[in-house]
């Protein structure tokens, strides 16, 4: 360490600023080489600087953090010399951590200090285990020696086996994590001891907080304080105990779940739920609140879970209780996806282990279709009901139901939609021959057509029509046929006709012909459009004018699913066979020229 720093240090006083903060940091990130464990020392600075105030805000350090810079500034001044390494003997690091920090010496030649090293553990590494940790840790002072200086051989001091761990297959890395920290431990000119009773070092461990001892890592670990889940093996469960299945299902525009109990006897289902969710639900999300109303579902007795995704099993087996030692955040701070949803199966099991109940959860192989077995047959059937949440169909019935299907009366969630009729549309569906029809002469009753489905009032009608046609933009018939297999509505043809024909996306793609005006048409409201009977004239009359916006071919289109139409765009000439279009140098033919919807009375203008 030069005489300038050692100069500086002197002159420095206690910070008042943000700048003079920032400005001590820095001159102590310069001198890290001779502070032990500098990276825990300085923790307690850090967060004056959360938020990344500006260099004028007030700083004003209280007296631990005071005594804390001031002792700091004491070591580098009393620091010893570094050695310069020597590249022909070995290298000596002691590495010690504890569940935030890392610090670790390099030494050679009876003591001589090479160098100190140390690091904070990230958000993901602090929810491991020690021994996972130690592991980062190696890791981590290795690379920070070899950017240092060129090293020969090292000989890491730890109180774990390292070997041993990387080779074993109890550790919850990540392949590329267990790669990693193989591929920079496991050389062949670095070997590990465990750490002695008494080195020359012992003082990190006093600045780590550190009480570890040796241990064999294969056979015993160190008690961690994750929380606990409450998860058993299925065979530890009683026979009487209920069986619970879960799966979600997701496809473009639709996303659900559904859980299901059924009997093992009798392969009779129980009970079971259903549940739509938002379009922009992810399938992960499906299925975690899947498994979620799963374990409410088993109430106050013994059960068991089986599920198909092996993110719901991970996550409840291994990942929620390292998720929630370090309070749900990722490695780079931000709040981990579904978090909420983790936070409350957690509250769930640890509810039902205070109350003295047993629960499992298996993961179980998708699509077996075996009906001999219960759980593949249980998986199959609750696949089914989980896929019936995507269909259109079945979520337009749900949201009239809370979300799910009644398991007592299906015809209930029909029922509230058709108290949404008005007078004239029941006596429409009584001069219809409609009646009132029974479920098992239980009420409520609902309104039946004589056609044998259900009657749908008109403004439920136009509901459902928009959501068919919303996720596959089907043609009119199409969508009149789809409704008229499930409910009966006096104006079916003339409302889905009128939401295919204000739909963007289907004006805008699919090609029109140019609507022509009939030869004996009358005069329409003012404003719109005037229709004069020229007797011989007929169809040829221009039915646009100088000023009109129009929709413009596209000539480039080179795939299917670009538009065939762009626009719109003002007419500023107009001849009898062609327009020209505003910001436009040539004659467009008027067969490639769309009237916009806006000057008929029949659509609505795009967006």
């Amino acid at each position: 360490m030069g005489p300038q720093v050692l100069t500086n240090v002197q002159r420095m006083h206690l910070p008042t600023s943000v700048k003079e903060l920032r400005s001590v940091l820095g001159l102590f990130n310069f001198c890290r080489l001779w502070i032990p464990a500098y990276s825990f020392r300085i923790l307690p600075f850090r967060k004056y600087l959360k938020g990344n105030p500006p260099g004028y805000a007030s700083v004003s350090l209280s007296q631990s953090d005071s005594t804390a810079l001031e002792c700091l500034m004491s070591d580098i001044l009393q620091a010893p010399q570094l050695h310069l390494p020597n590249s022909c003997e070995p290298i000596y690091m002691y590495v010690f951590a504890n569940a935030i920090c890392w610090a670790a010496v390099a030494t050679q030649q009876e003591g001589c200090i090479i160098g100190h090293f140390s690091g904070i553990f990230t958000p993901i590494e602090q929810a491991f285990t020690s021994c996972e940790r130690n592991i980062c840790a190696c890791a981590a002072s290795v690379e920070k020696l070899y950017s240092h200086m060129i090293v020969p051989s090292v000989i890491i001091y730890t109180s774990h086996d390292m070997p041993a761990l990387l080779k074993s297959n109890t550790l919850h890395f990540v392949p590329a994590r267990v790669g990693q920290c193989t591929a920079v431990l496991l050389r062949s000119h670095i070997s590990f001891k465990g750490m002695p009773p008494t080195n020359p070092f012992n003082n990190l461990k006093d600045l780590l907080l550190f009480s570890a001892e040796n241990h064999d890592c294969t056979s015993e670990e160190i008690p961690e304080e994750l929380p606990f889940m409450g998860i058993v093996p299925v065979t530890d469960l009683q026979p009487s105990h209920v069986v619970i299945f879960s799966d979600g299902s997701q496809t473009e525009t639709h996303t659900g779940f559904a859980v299901c109990q059924i009997d093992p006897d009798t392969k009779e289902i129980i009970q079971k739920k259903q549940y739509a969710l938002p379009p922009d639900t992810s399938a992960q999300l499906a299925e975690i609140a899947a498994a979620l109303e799963g374990f409410r579902l088993m109430n106050d007795k013994n059960g068991v879970l089986y599920t198909d995704s092996a993110y719901v099993t991970t996550t409840i087996h291994t990942n929620a209780s390292k998720w929630h030692k370090r309070g749900f955040v990722t490695g780079k701070g931000t709040p981990l996806q579904h978090h909420d949803t983790i936070l409350a199966i957690m509250e769930v099991l640890q509810e039902r282990h205070n109350k003295g109940l047993k629960t499992s959860c298996e993961w179980v192989k998708a699509h077996q279709h075996n009906v001999t077995d219960i759980v593949a047959y249980g998986n199959q059937i609750v696949d089914e009901l989980a896929k019936q949440t995507t269909n259109p169909l079945t979520i337009f019935v749900q949201t009239r139901a809370k979300k799910y299907l009644s398991t007592s009366n299906p015809f209930a969630p029909i029922r509230v939609m058709q108290e949404s009729a008005t007078s004239a549309e029941t006596d429409k569906w009584v001069a219809n021959e409609c009646s009132h029809y029974y479920h098992n002469n239980e009420p409520p009753y609902i309104w039946m057509h004589p056609s044998g489905v259900p009657a749908l009032p008109i403004g439920e009608c136009h509901l459902l029509a928009h959501q068919l046609h919303y996720g596959s933009h089907m043609p009119t018939n199409d969508l009149i046929n789809t409704i008229r297999e499930m409910y009966w509505c006096p104006d079916l043809k003339d409302i889905c006709k009128a939401v295919v024909n204000t739909c963007n996306v289907c004006f805008t793609n699919t090609s029109h012909q140019t609507p022509r005006i009939p030869p004996d048409s009358k005069a329409c409201w003012p404003l719109q459009r005037m229709a004069y009977q020229f007797h011989g004239h007929g169809n040829s009359l221009q039915r646009i004018q100088v000023g009109d916006l129009v929709y413009k071919r596209n000539f480039t289109r080179s795939r299917w699913d670009q538009p065939i139409y762009s626009g719109p765009f003002k007419i500023q000439q107009l001849s009898p066979t062609a327009v020209l279009l505003e910001n436009h140098g040539t004659w467009i033919h008027l067969r490639d020229c769309l009237p916009c919807p806006s000057v008929f009375p029949t659509s609505s203008p795009p967006p």
